[in-house]
């Protein structure tokens, strides 16, 4: 892992603790670079209701064919929202 994904990792593994707001995380189940493990330990550390979609896609989620997927999910957790009212 380099020096900076591992700088950013425990930068945001510090900081998921205060995050108290609904979540959701897209991670590419097959990413050598930001591997999914540490995805998942970031998200064991969010304090929100956390939701974590593992797609096989290129590092690049948003220029792939897993897109569909992530976008379906999003929308899904955005529906989530829609009418409450604080």
């Amino acid at each position: 892992m380099s020096y900076q994904i591992r700088h950013a990792d425990i930068n945001a593994c510090a900081a998921a603790a205060t995050i108290h707001t609904p979540t959701l995380v897209a991670q590419d189940s097959r990413d050598e670079l930001v591997r999914p493990a540490i995805t998942r330990r970031l998200v064991d550390r969010l304090r929100g209701p956390v939701q974590l979609v593992e797609v096989p896609a290129n590092h690049d989620l948003l220029v792939t064919p897993a897109w569909e997927q992530i976008e379906y999910r999003v929308l899904e957790f955005m529906t989530g929202f829609s009418g409450k009212q604080d």
